[in-house]
């Protein structure tokens, strides 16, 4: 049984009044030392009214407010900050043109006892403070300039440099970044273990469950219950502190609201943009919204006893193993970057399981899958698009270093060409003349790599460039028994970009494919327009029925010198980078992918003229 502590802070009969409304209205609540204690409730439930009255900022209208068994018969600013008492507000309590280390130490008579206040010792103080904290924030830098979740950790470790014996913190959790909140959590736990207590007014049910170690309800302005987080479902905070329904008794019909109420809740649910599937307690599937029917193509409505077998396929053991181990363990769970084959090709998603308890009776689950696989793609994008500017500089540089003493060579091996009469030192500098100009062919890759020294920009008929392109590859083509087959527009389609380097972008990709197909086949080349709101598109399509790419290849292909002709004489693996840096400058892009049964496809999307 736990031991009976004095109350910090013990409210009596609190009332606070604003003319005829009654904000709080005979409020009787108390904080015990050596714990966090959250406040919930819906806005204008009075929770921001009851903290200020703690932190004196507010007199009540009536009431009576006691400090460790105290009674205090005046209670303001001045002498809860003097007990120990901190507030950081909803509105952050700073000086935006002044400095953070200003800020942080404000009002410390501590640090400056005297009449003089010494700005270079307040920011040495401030370093050493936010250095203390693991907080990179400059302290000479003006509050006015930083984002509002630094201002907010900013505020609150000001009032944390006082050593507090109450911090209040009204709403300033959920302003701060996932860091911060990570590097304040343990400060706010060595409060309550020195014998102090931290009120967290929060709107965030995770934070009351991660923090908390006693949870208030307020409702308008009255308590409805305190107890212990442990002894509270989720489900029952929710009911409690943010069903408004519940605190309507004057409704006409309550049975008819109660039915609009929870066919609102039910739309809410089909329409969330993530898909929910509810499991009962035995794993069998009871409900789904509409994202997840359509994600894994279920049935309208779910249909006999099936399990999450029915989510996904045999082959994705993975998935099935992590979703079955968090229904098994039956507490809050997440997996991050999970592949699922889905449709015509692999997602990403991450994946979310929550259990759903009524009281302590375990009575189903919640498994939230949200479909990352556009930000996923989008991310790997920005990235490679990263790795090949650099290596386009590293490249120019190299190419640059490596053609001085190139021009020397080539000059030594003409000059000797001319004095040597012997038939077997001509053959030497012959090959060496041939090598030579292998270093020089990848030489001015390196250059096209980069993007030095492009050609002016035209616009051009690129139907009428891809028909010339594959007519010059068809006749050899024949030769190994494949047949380029190319359908283009019925209508002119414009683009502007440099002529030669769209050539090359598309001369890569079919003799990529014919050599991928060493045993024939056909090879099919398609020119189409799109439209995407006000943009038009050229949309070019490579397809081959060859081996496909590796497992695992993804964006890399795409990176200098990545090549999956391994051994292959004469291949540096820079075609597609080349092509991929061409289209990227133009804002297009560039995807490749395996095709069923085999085979390979590289889709490349130009702007379009008109």
């Amino acid at each position: 049984m736990e031991s009976e502590a004095t109350p910090l802070v013990r409210l009596e009969g609190i009332q606070v009044r604003y003319g005829s409304l009654t904000v709080l209205g005979n409020l009787h609540f108390s904080l015990v030392p050596g714990e966090i204690h959250a406040i919930v409730g819906e806005h204008g439930a009075g929770k921001s009214t009851l903290a200020r009255v703690i932190a004196g900022a507010i007199r009540p209208s009536a009431g009576r407010v006691s400090w460790e068994g105290r009674q205090r018969a005046f209670f303001n600013r001045d002498i809860a900050r003097n007990l120990g008492i901190e507030f950081v507000a909803q509105e952050t309590s700073i000086f935006r043109h002044q400095s953070v280390a200003f800020n942080l130490l404000v009002n410390r008579k501590s640090l400056f006892p005297g009449p003089l206040f010494s700005p270079h010792r307040n920011v040495e103080e401030a370093e050493r403070y936010l250095a203390r904290m693991g907080v990179s924030i400059p302290a000479r830098a003006l509050m006015e300039g930083l984002a509002l979740p630094d201002r907010v950790l900013i505020d609150i470790l000001s009032c944390l440099y006082a050593g507090p014996r109450l911090l209040i913190l009204d709403e300033a959790l959920e302003k701060l970044s996932a860091e911060d909140l990570a590097r304040v959590r343990p400060l706010l736990r060595g409060i309550a273990r020195s014998g102090g207590c931290v009120l967290v007014i929060t709107h965030r049910i995770d934070d009351m469950y991660n923090l908390a170690d006693s949870l208030t309800i307020l409702r308008a302005g009255k308590i409805l219950m305190t107890d212990r987080v442990r002894n509270i479902d989720k489900v029952s905070v929710i009911k409690l502190a943010y069903t408004q329904i519940m605190s309507r008794p004057e409704a006409e019909d309550m049975n008819e609201e109660f039915h609009h109420f929870l066919k609102y809740n039910e739309a809410v649910l089909e329409h969330l943009p993530v898909s929910l599937v509810i499991v009962d307690r035995n794993g069998k599937i009871k409900m789904y919204n509409r994202r997840a029917q359509e994600f894994f193509d279920l049935p309208q409505v779910p249909a006999g006893e099936r399990g999450i077998e029915l989510l996904f396929r045999p082959e994705e053991e993975d998935a099935i193993a992590a979703v079955s181990a968090a229904i098994e363990r039956r507490v809050l769970d997440c997996a991050y970057g999970m592949r699922l084959r889905k449709g015509k090709g692999d997602r990403t998603v991450d994946f979310t399981y929550n259990p759903i308890f009524d009281g302590d009776h375990f009575i189903g689950s919640m498994l939230i899958f949200n479909d990352i696989t556009e930000q996923e793609e989008l991310r790997a994008g920005m990235i490679l698009s990263e790795k090949l500017a650099a290596v386009g500089l590293l490249s120019a540089g190299v190419a640059h270093e490596i053609n001085n003493p190139l021009e020397t060579i080539c000059n030594s091996v003409d000059f000797l060409k001319m004095k040597v009469t012997e038939e077997k030192q001509a053959r030497a500098l012959s090959r060496i003349e041939g090598e030579v100009a292998a270093i020089g062919h990848i030489v001015g890759n390196l250059m096209a790599f980069s993007g030095r020294n492009r050609s002016p920009e035209e616009r051009f008929d690129l139907g009428e460039l891809l028909s010339e392109t594959v007519s010059l590859l068809r006749y050899n083509a024949r030769f190994s028994g494949t047949e380029i087959v190319y359908c283009g527009p019925d209508s002119p389609l414009e683009i502007t970009a440099v002529r030669t380097e769209i050539r090359q972008v598309f001369l890569n990709l079919i003799k990529n494919g014919l050599e991928a197909m060493p045993d024939g086949g056909n090879l099919e080349v398609l020119l189409r327009r799109e439209h995407e709101g006000d943009q038009s598109w050229a949309v070019g399509i490579v397809e081959d029925r060859g081996t496909g790419l590796g497992t695992g290849t993804g964006t890399t292909i795409f990176l200098p010198f990545f090549s999956t002709k391994s051994g292959a004489e004469g291949h540096m693996g820079l075609g597609l980078s080349i092509s991929y840096g061409i289209i990227n400058k133009l804002g297009g892009s560039i995807a490749a992918e395996n095709i069923e049964p085999r085979g390979c496809r590289f889709t490349v999307r130009i702007p379009a003229c008109g």
